[in-house]
C-alpha cells in the first residue's frame, strides 16, 4: 500500500514538473507584419476642383485618372469619390495640353476636400482645403475666407452690420493666395463685407447688404476674386458644398449703355400749322 502511494505521488510531482518547465508557456508575439499585404478594401475621400485662375480660360481635371473636362473660371466640379491617401492630381488648359498643375495630395479617410486653383507669383498654385461638415448654430453661417484676386493686392476684410463704420478689420493683411481657414459663425442676415486696401479704408469691394437665409446651417468659403466680366475690380465668390453664388461690387456705377432710352427717332421741326 505504502509503495503505490510513492508510485502515484513521484507520477504526480513528474507532471508538475513538465508543466511547469514547458508545457504552460506563452507563445511569443511576432510583432507587426513587416510587408502587409495592401487593405483590399481601403477608405474613401471625396474632392472637387475650384478654377480661381483668372488668366486661363477653361481647365481640364484629372483626380487619379478619373477626368473632368471643361471647368470655368470661378466654377467648381462635383465632388469625385477617390482612394483616401496619396491622390494624383492633374490639370491641363482645355483649348491646348499644357499642363498648369501637376501634384500629389493626401487625403485622409472620410474627409471632404476642396482644390483651389489659384493664380499665383510663380504660376498656377493648389491650396487644399478640407471641408467642414459640421452644422454652425441656428440662424448663423459658417465662413472662412480666401484671397485669390491678383487685381486686389494686399486686403484687409471687414464682415460687419449694414450700417456699421469700418474699424477693426476681420482679416488684415491677407495677400494673393492667403487664406484664413478656420470657421468662424456670422449672421446669414443683415451682413455686409467690403474689402479695402491693407491698412487703408478705402474700399475694392462692397457686397452691400446680403440676405444669406439660404445658406443658414451651410459652411462657407468666402472667395475675393478677379470680376467675372472681365473688367477691372473684384467680386466675391461664396462657395459651399451645394452651392455657388457670386456677389459684384454695389459701390460701382450702374452702366448706362442708353442714356436717352426713347428719342424721337424723326423729329418733325416744322409741324403742320392749324388750318
Amino acid at each position: 500500500m505504502t509503495r503505490q502511494l510513492s508510485r502515484g505521488l513521484l507520477l504526480t510531482l513528474f507532471l508538475l514538473l513538465v508543466s511547469a518547465c514547458g508545457g504552460g508557456t506563452d507563445p511569443v508575439d511576432p510583432g507587426p507584419d513587416p510587408n502587409p499585404d495592401p487593405d483590399p478594401n481601403p477608405g474613401v475621400a471625396r474632392l472637387r476642383l475650384v478654377h480661381l485662375v483668372p488668366s486661363a480660360g477653361a481647365v481640364r481635371g484629372e483626380i487619379d485618372g478619373e477626368v473632368i473636362t471643361n471647368i470655368t473660371y470661378s466654377a467648381a466640379s462635383t465632388y469625385r469619390t477617390t482612394e483616401a491617401g496619396q491622390v494624383d492630381v492633374n490639370v491641363r488648359l482645355s483649348a491646348n495640353p499644357q499642363t498648369v498643375f501637376d501634384n500629389t495630395l493626401t487625403l485622409d479617410e472620410g474627409g471632404q476636400y476642396s482644390l483651389l486653383l489659384l493664380e499665383g507669383s510663380a504660376g498656377v498654385e493648389g491650396l487644399l482645403l478640407q471641408d467642414n461638415l459640421d452644422a454652425p448654430p441656428m440662424g448663423q453661417i459658417n465662413v472662412r475666407l480666401v484671397h485669390a484676386s491678383p487685381a486686389a493686392g494686399e486686403v484687409d476684410v471687414y464682415v460687419t452690420a449694414p450700417a456699421a463704420a469700418l474699424n477693426t478689420p476681420y482679416a488684415a493683411g491677407l495677400e494673393l493666395t492667403d487664406a484664413d481657414t478656420q470657421f468662424d459663425d456670422i449672421p446669414a442676415v443683415n451682413t455686409r463685407i467690403r474689402i479695402t486696401a491693407a491698412g487703408t479704408t478705402t474700399v475694392a469691394f462692397d457686397s452691400g447688404t446680403l440676405e444669406l437665409g439660404a445658406l443658414t446651417g451651410a459652411n462657407a468659403t468666402l472667395i475675393a476674386i478677379n470680376a467675372i466680366d472681365g473688367q477691372d475690380g473684384v467680386d466675391l465668390l461664396v462657395l459651399t458644398p451645394t452651392d455657388r453664388i457670386i456677389y459684384g461690387d454695389v459701390s460701382l456705377p450702374d452702366p448706362d449703355p442708353d442714356p436717352d432710352p426713347d428719342p424721337d427717332p424723326d423729329p418733325d421741326p416744322d409741324p403742320d400749322p392749324d388750318p
